[in-house]
């Protein structure tokens, strides 16, 4: 979605993308991030790779499904087909955006219900990428804990809405500790 293709941050190198190339040293890299995907995108999204075999796979989705008011089992159980069918690879991680109810664009009243209905897609992805032997990275932090409520001018951008580079570079913190 819109975070792997590193809408806000101010250049592709400080976008999840490029963070965790440059920490895994990848002299190879593809995005195939296409910003408003949702799960049911990533089937054409797959369809577009280069290669029979990967050292990682990285899917950032979820975010737009989320907006969506989708249904996060049937969302997870679609995530599930897809996963089974990626090329080969040693080590797949999901993640998906932390909370959208902190986004600063979105009016109050609805901050709540969009972080309980994102709450459900981080449990319902866990358990399928878990599953499927993938790293699920959960991005999702308790409010007193989140950059994003503490000082959205620094972690969100221009639009209120997607991470900047600040923002990134917290989400990639996260996932680093994860990978070792």
């Amino acid at each position: 979605d819109s975070t792997a293709v590193g809408v806000g941050a101010s250049s592709p190198e400080t976008s999840i993308p490029g963070l965790f190339a440059k920490e895994v040293q990848a002299t190879y890299l593809e995005n195939r991030g296409v910003s408003g995907a949702r799960v049911q995108d990533l089937a054409g999204q797959l369809a577009k790779t280069n290669l029979s075999e990967y050292d990682y796979i990285l899917i950032q989705i979820g975010g737009n499904d989320v907006v969506a008011r989708h249904d996060a089992e049937v969302v997870a159980q679609e995530l599930g087909v897809l996963l089974e069918k990626l090329p080969a690879h040693q080590k797949l991680i999901v993640q998906m955006c932390g909370d959208v109810g902190t986004a600063t664009l979105l009016p109050w009243y609805v901050k709540p219900y969009f972080s309980n209905k994102n709450q459900a897609f981080h449990t319902a992805f866990e358990r399928i990428v878990t599953k499927s032997g993938g790293l699920y990275v959960n991005l999702y932090l308790p409010k007193a804990e989140d950059p994003f409520v503490a000082q959205p001018e620094v972690y969100f951008s221009a639009d209120g809405f997607h991470p900047s580079s600040a923002g990134y570079a917290s989400w990639f913190e996260i996932l680093k500790k994860q990978l070792q």
